[in-house]
């Protein structure tokens, strides 16, 4: 059990026999027909990727470009047009991809660590945010959380869970070697975000999520 000296105890109460027993909040009847069917409707839009170099933020491990590629429009809506960055590694091989969200603070440059394992990495951006700026959506963290929440078709997180299916599908199109063999990685803000996508997405190998911001949280 880990210890502490902080006068709060961080487990909550829990231990992983106890975390583990946590189950989930009744869903909706149609609960997974409706997220399948966002999903479907996702990937029927061609991303139709466009790559700009970025030397200035390139350095000797990695080359990076600017990417953007159609998303899935709310509501019924046309698609959007969102960006981001490709990471490619320079001194090593790549082995795998590697789609990567960001936190509630949005995201004003990649990471450009080289990954381990190698990875070719795509550091989205969800709309609202840097790059996928959008007129009408907000850029704030208060005001980003509720936009569109009255309805489930026009709530901003189905837009931003369906930004990382696109990228993933912008991946397979520009590296369909690593079709196998992709992941999603992503903390608080991409977190939850992550946790409400990558449940419909077969094509996604493995999953990190670190600190979601939002969940069961009982």
């Amino acid at each position: 059990m880990f210890e502490h000296t902080f006068g709060f105890d961080p487990t909550y109460g829990y231990d992983e026999a106890a975390l583990r027993s946590v189950g989930a909040p009744p869903a909706p009847d149609d609960f997974e027909a409706f997220w399948r069917s966002r999903y479907d409707a996702a990937c029927a839009i061609q991303p139709e990727p466009e790559f700009a170099p970025e030397p200035g933020m390139s350095n000797d491990d990695v080359e990076v470009s600017v990417v953007r590629f159609w998303a899935l429009g709310l509501d019924d809506k046309p698609a959007i047009r969102v960006g981001g960055w490709l990471v490619r590694p320079r001194r090593v091989k790549a082995v795998r991809a590697e789609v990567v969200g960001h936190g509630y603070g949005g995201r004003s440059e990649p990471d450009r660590n080289p990954a381990r394992p190698p990875a070719v990495r795509l550091f989205v951006c969800m709309r609202g945010f840097d790059l996928s700026r959008q007129p009408g959506l907000p850029d704030t963290a208060a005001r980003h959380v509720l936009h569109g929440i009255d309805r489930r078709d026009t709530y901003l997180h189905l837009g931003c869970a369906a930004d990382l299916w696109a990228a993933v599908g912008v991946l397979h199109e520009r590296f369909p070697a690593f079709r196998e063999v992709t992941d999603y990685v992503g903390g608080s803000f991409g977190g939850g975000i992550g946790a409400l996508a990558m449940p419909w997405d077969a094509r996604v190998r493995r999953v990190a999520l670190d600190v979601p911001s939002f969940g069961n949280h009982p």
